[in-house]
């Protein structure tokens, strides 16, 4: 079973490509369950330089998105009840390539 927190690093190798947040969040740990979780922060990492990072919906795009972040900037979220953000609608994008971003989730 996955930790709780749940607390790591991840990757985005490509520029201007959209990658889906429960997919990366699989695929560096294959004992994650949740798809839901009721708190949530991304964290763009410190050294990103100029890069520009986005979260948004499957749409995300350039141009197209929720939430734009620069190096070190975070971006967190709550539920009001257990366990209502779903992760598989929560999509990240990256102007640059091979940039990391940190990922901090708790689970009710």
């Amino acid at each position: 079973m996955a930790a709780n927190p749940w607390l790591k690093r991840l990757l985005l190798p490509n520029a201007n490509q959209a990658y889906n947040l429960y997919a990366l969040m699989q695929a560096a740990d294959a004992t994650l369950a949740w798809a839901e979780c009721s708190k949530l922060q991304i964290q763009f990492d410190v050294d990103a330089g100029a890069a520009r990072f986005k979260i948004g919906n499957e749409d995300i795009s350039a141009t197209e998105y929720g939430v734009q972040l620069v190096a070190s900037q975070a971006w967190g979220i709550e539920a009001i009840e257990q366990n209502l953000i779903f992760l598989k609608n929560i999509w990240v994008f990256c102007d640059t390539a091979d940039q990391y971003f940190s990922v901090a989730m708790v689970v009710h």
